[in-house]
């Protein structure tokens, strides 16, 4: 099922991303079809992906594979990826850069999905001109500490309390 649902969406959207990045400029209506593209098949290859995630956790399939992991390299990966969208949201990303090489032994796809779903939600639910800001610190402990601090306006407690009492799930 993951072949045959994720094949034809990543099809679509590698035209879509070759047109947009191609010699000749779309026009100024293409170039908002292009990105309406893009977005929904962005959002559409996460739900499938949450989805297909979801089934494995329910069916106890979900495998781990810790591993070290260079911090530097799936930060870098993921501000790639989510530049496009920042820059479509109107937003300034900014990835501290590292004192000296930090590395975790974590799973390494798992690590990646969580950073970039928390990083594209402050993007999305960031204001126009605003900001998120990446940047990872080490605890005399020893621990590493990944921050992503976002200019949205985020939820009061009232709100969060609402949402709470009105979806207890």
């Amino acid at each position: 099922m993951s072949h045959e649902l994720r094949t034809p969406l990543n099809s679509i959207l590698g035209f879509a991303q070759l047109i947009d990045s191609g010699d000749t400029q779309p026009t100024a209506t293409q170039k908002r079809n292009l990105e309406q593209i893009l977005e929904s098949g962005w959002h559409l290859l996460e739900l499938i992906n949450e989805i297909l995630d979801l089934s494995l956790i329910e069916s106890d399939k979900m495998r781990m594979v810790p591993e070290p992991v260079s911090l530097e390299l799936v930060m870098l990966e993921c501000q790639v990826m989510l530049e496009g969208q920042a820059d479509t949201h109107g937003v300034a990303m900014s990835f501290k850069e590292m004192e000296r090489p930090y590395f975790v032994k974590a799973d390494r796809t798992r690590l990646k999905q969580v950073l970039i779903n928390l990083i594209f939600n402050a993007i999305k639910y960031n204001k126009p001109g605003g900001t998120v800001a990446v940047e990872c610190t080490l605890s005399r402990s020893g621990s590493i500490r990944i921050s992503i601090r976002d200019t949205g306006l985020g939820m009061t407690p009232e709100q969060l309390a609402r949402k709470r009492a009105a979806n207890p799930c």
